[in-house]
C-alpha cells in the first residue's frame, strides 16, 4: 500500500510539470498582459516569457525525477508482491509507461492547451516552489545547452503576418489552378517597387526615443501592434523599433530606456523592387524596413505582411473581415467608410446628411474635430465611439443603443 501511494504521488507531480511545461509553451504573454492586468501574479509571471529556456528545463527535470520516481517505485511493489527480478522489470516497465503516458503526459497536456492561462497565473506558487527545489540541476542543464548549441539569442515570436503567410502557402496547395497563379505572383514582385506598397509616413504610428513606459503602454493599448517604430528628434528620422513583448518583460519598477531594446533595421529606396526587399528581409531576419526617398529622409515604411499581400491578397479582409459590419450586443462595429444612404438604408439610423458621405465624415461633423479614439457622441438614440484611427479619420465606429432608462 505504502508503494502505490507514493507511485500515485509521483504520477500526480509528473502531471503537473506537463501540465505547466505545456500551459507555458501555449499561453500568450500579450494576453495575459492585456486580459489579467489585476491578477497578483501577472508581472511575475510575464518576466518568466523573457527565460523560457529556464522554465522549460526546470520542468523537464522535475518531469524526468518524477518518472524515473514512479518507475522505480513500480519495480519495488512488484518485488514485494514476490515476483521475480525479471518479472518485476517487465510489468513495472509496462504499468508504468502506460500510466505516466496517459495521466502524466497526454491528460494534463491536453488540459494545458484549453486552458494554458489560467494554468499558468493560478498554478504559478506552485512553479515557484520547483524552480526553488530543481534551481541547481536546471541551471546546470541551462549551462550545458549554452556549451552545445551555443549562446545565440533566440528568435523573436513569430509575428502574426508570417504565421497567416504560411496558413496562405498552405492553402495554395489544394488545386493546381491556386498553385499557378501564387507562382506567378511571386513572379510580378519583380516589378512592383516599395513606394507602391509602402506605409507613408504621415500613417506610422511611431514613438520618441525619449518615451517612458506610461507612454509605450498607452500606445501599446491604442494600437496594440507587437511592434512600434521609434524616431530620434522628428518623425521623419526614423532609427529603428521596439518589440513590446521586451517591454512587457521588464519589471514596473525598472525605469525603461528604449536604447536599451531599440533593434536596428533595413533602410530601401523607394524604388527597390518587393521581390528583392523581400528576400533581404528574410535573410537578416527583420519583419519591417524604412522607406528613404532620393534625399535620404524616410518617406514610409514597409513590413513582409505588405508583400505577403501582393502573393495571397489582403490577409487582413480576408481572415479578420475589417471592411465588414460586425454585429455586437445592442449595436455595431461598422467600418468609416460605409455610405450614409446605405446605413440609413439598412440600419434606419435616421443620419441627416450634410457636407458628408460616409459615416467617418458624419463622425468627424458631429464631433466638430479630429476624432481620436475614446470620442462619442448621442444622436437619434444611438451613441456613436470611435475605436479605431487611421489617417485623421474614424476607422472603426461601435454604435450601440441608448438604453432608455
Amino acid at each position: 500500500m505504502f508503494y502505490l501511494v507514493l507511485i500515485i504521488f509521483f504520477i500526480l507531480l509528473s502531471a503537473s510539470f506537463s501540465s505547466l511545461e505545456t500551459a507555458f509553451l501555449t499561453a500568450n504573454p500579450l494576453k495575459i498582459f492585456s486580459k489579467e492586468k489585476s491578477h497578483k501574479n501577472t508581472p511575475q509571471i510575464i518576466q518568466l516569457f523573457n527565460n523560457m529556456n529556464q522554465v522549460i528545463n526546470t520542468l523537464l527535470v522535475g518531469n524526468t525525477i518524477a518518472n524515473i520516481s514512479a518507475a522505480i517505485l513500480f519495480l519495488l511493489y512488484f518485488e514485494d508482491k514476490g515476483y521475480s527480478f525479471g518479472e518485476s522489470l517487465l510489468f513495472s516497465s509496462i504499468f508504468s509507461t502506460l500510466l505516466i503516458l496517459f495521466f502524466g503526459e497526454i491528460f494534463p497536456k491536453t488540459f494545458s492547451l484549453k486552458y494554458s492561462v489560467k494554468i499558468v497565473l493560478n498554478f504559478y506558487p506552485l512553479f515557484k516552489v520547483y524552480r526553488f527545489l530543481f534551481s541547481p540541476l536546471s541551471s546546470l542543464l541551462n549551462f550545458l545547452n549554452k556549451q552545445i548549441l551555443g549562446n545565440e539569442k533566440q528568435e523573436d515570436f513569430l509575428s502574426r503576418e508570417e504565421v497567416e503567410f504560411a496558413f496562405y502557402q498552405g492553402k495554395m496547395d489544394k488545386n493546381e489552378e491556386d498553385e499557378k497563379n501564387f507562382i506567378q505572383k511571386v513572379f510580378n514582385l519583380s516589378s512592383v517597387k516599395l513606394k507602391e506598397i509602402m506605409i507613408p509616413l504621415n500613417e506610422i504610428s511611431a514613438l520618441p526615443i525619449e518615451s517612458g513606459r506610461e507612454e509605450i503602454l498607452k500606445k501599446i493599448e491604442e494600437k496594440y501592434y507587437s511592434r512600434l517604430p521609434i524616431f530620434e528628434n522628428e518623425i521623419f528620422n526614423l532609427i529603428g523599433y521596439i518589440n513590446i513583448l521586451d517591454i512587457l518583460f521588464t519589471r514596473e519598477t525598472k525605469e525603461i530606456k528604449i536604447q536599451s531594446f531599440l533593434k536596428k533595421t533595413l533602410f530601401f529606396p523607394e524604388l527597390k523592387p518587393a521581390d528583392e526587399a523581400m528576400y533581404e528581409m528574410q535573410n537578416a531576419k527583420k519583419p519591417l524596413a524604412f522607406i528613404v526617398d532620393e534625399y535620404g529622409a524616410v518617406s514610409g515604411m514597409v513590413t513582409k505582411e505588405d508583400i505577403a499581400e501582393l502573393i495571397v491578397g489582403n490577409i487582413e479582409d480576408e481572415m479578420h473581415q475589417e471592411d465588414s459590419v460586425i454585429r455586437i450586443k445592442n449595436g455595431y462595429i461598422m467600418p468609416g467608410s460605409e455610405n450614409v444612404d446605405d446605413l440609413n438604408r439598412d440600419y434606419h439610423l435616421g443620419i441627416v446628411k450634410d457636407n458628408f458621405e460616409t459615416l467617418s465624415g458624419f463622425v468627424t461633423f458631429q464631433l466638430h474635430k479630429i476624432p481620436e479614439v475614446g470620442d462619442f457622441f448621442k444622436y437619434n438614440n444611438f451613441i456613436y465611439r470611435v475605436i479605431q484611427i487611421k489617417n485623421r479619420t474614424a476607422q472603426k465606429v461601435k454604435i450601440t443603443r441608448e438604453i432608455q432608462k
